[in-house]
């Protein structure tokens, strides 16, 4: 599938001019509603805050620029609507170079201005920038039957079949029928026994290069919540320590075989005693006691925003893939 940029709906840094440890000019495109546009004045400062994930939780870099500087340029952009589809925002599309410290080969970029700033259509959007000047768009495709998922440290294109479920964070509200690529290796309700342990019959039993965890009621075919990474940084050790987490694929993951097991949103912090008791993102977290390396004997703990769930009427489910 190629890659085009359409104008209001990709945003495409075109260059990084320097990948010196100093600042340098990034060329940046984003798009804002239109509405919006007209509440910025030439003296507002526009501050492009670049991110590593595309929750926008991870800050890497920022820097601003006047609106009304030379080098400051804006368009409107036209929307289409697809038929049956509900009639877009007019965009307004922003371009301009910054000065930041170095950015990832592929970051994403939120807009903020002392002026309101609607962005369209999503605050976080992609800034797909290649070292050494130009976007290669020509290779920006997959295969037959593929689909670009995101791009690799180096710029280039990851791609995956079209019906396979590859998201970065946890995400909630998911049906199991759309985990496309996943194959179930591993069930258990929330209640202690079986008493399996983690690393010595969970991990062994799931073999897959990337590993997904999800929780749901038992009997419903949809997942509260699930998020996925590869198998190592799923379980990897992040001790006992009540804060410690481990980032990987826009999730923070931490395990302890003596404490718990479990994941929260990119960025959100998580209180372990021994199961995470935060209440921020409640609905993307889940947590289960260990003791031993194993599934403590009184089960649970939380679900999403389910809390205390220790019984057989919840489960957590894991799903693998190569």
């Amino acid at each position: 599938m190629k890659i085009r940029v359409l104008s209001g709906l990709v945003s495409v840094a075109l260059a990084v001019l320097s990948s010196a440890v100093a600042a340098a000019p990034i060329a940046v495109v984003y798009t804002i509603d239109k509405k919006s546009f007209k509440k910025i004045t030439a003296d507002d400062t526009l501050t492009f805050s670049f991110y590593d994930d595309d929750q926008c939780t991870n800050l890497v870099s920022s820097g601003g620029v006047s609106a009304g500087a030379a080098g400051v340029s804006y368009s409107t952009s036209k929307l289409r609507t697809v038929k049956g589809g509900a009639k877009p925002p007019k965009g307004m599309r922003i371009d301009a170079v910054v000065d930041v410290d170095p950015v990832p080969a592929v970051a994403y970029v939120a807009l903020t201005s002392s002026a309101a700033v609607v962005p369209v259509p999503a605050a976080c959007q992609l800034q797909a920038a290649v070292g050494g000047g130009l976007l290669a768009l020509a290779n920006m495709s997959c295969g037959a039957g593929e689909a670009v998922v995101g791009f690799d440290a180096a710029g280039g294109v990851v791609c995956e079949p079209f019906n396979t479920f590859v998201r970065r964070g946890p995400v909630t509200n998911v049906n199991e029928a759309d985990l496309g690529g996943w194959s179930q290796c591993y069930q258990h309700t929330f209640a202690g026994a079986p008493a399996d342990n983690i690393l010595t019959d969970v991990m062994t039993t799931c073999t897959g290069a990337e590993i997904l965890l999800a929780c749901r009621p038992v009997g419903d075919t949809e997942f509260d919540v699930v998020a996925h990474a590869p198998r190592a940084d799923v379980v990897f050790d992040t001790t006992t320590e009540a804060t410690t987490t481990h980032h990987a694929n826009g999730t923070e993951w931490y395990f302890s075989g003596v404490a718990s097991w479990g994941f929260a949103a990119g960025g959100d912090a998580v209180n372990k005693v021994p199961c995470d008791i935060v209440d921020t993102n409640p609905e993307k977290r889940i947590c289960i006691h260990l003791q031993n390396g194993s599934v403590a004997s009184f089960g649970g703990w939380r679900c999403g925003a389910a809390l205390n769930v220790e019984d057989d009427t919840w489960e957590w489910v894991v799903f693998e893939r190569d």
